[in-house]
Parts: C-alpha cells; sequence; structure tokens
C-alpha cells in the first residue's frame, strides 16, 4: 500500500514538472510558434532616402509591451527577424536621430512570410540651445626667478 502510494505521487509529480517546463516556454504549453514565420524588409531615411544602419527592430505582443523577437538592421538597412508566433505583432523601428516607427504587422498561416518594404525613418529634429563657451586668463604666472 505504501509503495504504491509513493509510486502515485512520483508519477504525480514528473507530470507536474512537465507541466511546468511546458508552461515555461515563450507563449506558454500551446503556443503555436513555427520555426518558418518571418518579416524583412529595408529601414531608410525619408529625407535622403539612404540606408539606417544599426536601427533596431523590436517585436512587441499586440496586446501588451513584451517582446517577442528583435533585431538590428545591416549596413545596408536590411532586416530579417524570425521565429515569430501567430498573430498580430507590433514592430518598433528605433534608431539615433531618428521617430520612432511602429508598424502592426498579422501572421497568419497563409502569411509566414512577409515583405514589409522600405521602412521610412524621419529624421528627429531638435533645436538645441546655443553654447557659449568663455575662457579666463589666469592672473598668476609662474616663472623663473632671476
Amino acid at each position: 500500500m505504501k509503495i504504491s502510494f509513493l509510486r502515485t505521487a512520483f508519477s504525480l509529480a514528473i507530470i507536474m514538472q512537465g507541466l511546468w517546463v511546458a508552461a515555461q516556454r515563450p507563449g506558454g504549453a500551446g503556443a503555436n510558434r513555427p520555426a518558418n514565420a518571418k518579416v524583412y524588409g529595408r529601414v531608410l531615411d525619408a529625407g535622403t532616402r539612404k540606408s539606417v544602419e544599426f536601427a533596431t527592430i523590436s517585436v512587441l505582443a499586440a496586446a501588451k509591451d513584451s517582446v517577442l523577437g528583435g533585431g538590428i538592421t545591416e549596413p545596408n538597412g536590411d532586416f530579417l527577424i524570425e521565429r515569430l508566433p501567430m498573430g498580430k505583432v507590433r514592430m518598433r523601428i528605433a534608431s539615433l536621430g531618428y521617430t520612432t516607427l511602429e508598424q502592426e504587422v498579422m501572421i497568419t498561416p497563409e502569411r509566414v512570410e512577409q515583405d514589409l518594404g522600405n521602412l521610412m525613418l524621419q529624421p528627429d529634429e531638435v533645436m538645441l540651445k546655443p553654447a557659449e563657451v568663455v575662457a579666463e586668463r589666469s592672473q598668476t604666472q609662474l616663472q623663473v626667478d632671476r
């Protein structure tokens, strides 16, 4: 009787551990995360139409700000984000000197690979106050005695 109880408790512990491990995966145990779902495109400066290198791209859940993936653009502005979940996600593209761009993307089983094309970042023009450099000459001078 005691051995049967221990086997049942041990089996229950193994099942609970399996459920706990499955719940720790991104998206939970039931998430549909195909390995081939991907989004790609190119980030360009809206004024000059030149590529924006090393811009950060964050993929966020549509409902909340939890990060699902991300990356950095190549020197030519290209980016590729893979292993995305099904459903609606938000792409946030940011780079120093530009305003942040957000775009919603819907990933479905029919559209697991999406080309977002050229994404234009607007330059962020910030007016700085003029700086005035003031220098004063020292009142004392050190010289060798004569």
